[in-house]
């Protein structure tokens, strides 16, 4: 398998498993609520170390698969992005919610990183698909602005926060198998 498609491989498996544990750790948790609840705070309690085992594994797949693209001229940009972005997700694994200030600055950090990330695919990407990296980098940075803001659109802190991940996960499990396809 070329480059690419191992590091395809390696975003769209590490990101479906992330998304698979964010689930079940939400139905373990009696009273957990997706509109009121962080993502983040599945990473501490009962649910610690399934939650903060699975982030680390995306983030170890995404260093990975950072330094399989970096090598591709068109993916350096990209790489670097989610090498860092794997970077600032082991430290939220390491220091979770219950770690502040340096939770926040850590998770923030990795959301600003995933913005740009997925802008940086455009060039990447065949048309029309190139356009929803923007779409979503500009849903994504509207729902980080609300987020902040602490209006959260009749959604819930969790819920808003919730757009925002998602639809990063979504897309990195999107690109992923569009690597796997282009190889």
């Amino acid at each position: 398998m070329k480059k690419a498609g191992l590091a395809g491989a390696l975003l769209f498996a590490s990101t479906l498993q992330f998304f698979i544990v964010i689930f079940i750790a939400q139905s373990m948790i009696p009273g957990y609520s997706i509109y009121d609840s962080f993502i983040s705070e599945l990473g501490v309690g009962e649910t610690a170390a399934l939650f903060n085992t699975s982030l680390i594994i995306l983030s170890s797949a995404l260093i990975l698969s950072a330094l399989l693209l970096y090598s591709i001229s068109t993916t350096k940009r990209f790489a670097l992005l989610i090498a860092a972005i794997g970077v600032c997700g082991i430290g939220v694994a390491l220091f979770p919610l219950d770690n502040q200030p340096l939770h926040a600055i850590i998770s923030g950090t990795a959301f600003i990183l995933s913005i740009l990330a997925v802008m940086s695919t455009y060039e990447m990407l065949p048309k029309p698909f190139n356009l929803t990296s923007i779409l979503i980098a500009l849903v994504s940075s509207v729902a980080l602005l609300l987020l902040i803001t602490n209006n959260f659109f009749g959604l819930g802190q969790g819920g808003i926060e919730r757009v925002f991940i998602y639809l990063n996960l979504i897309f990195t499990a999107l690109f992923g198998l569009y690597l796997i396809k282009k190889t």
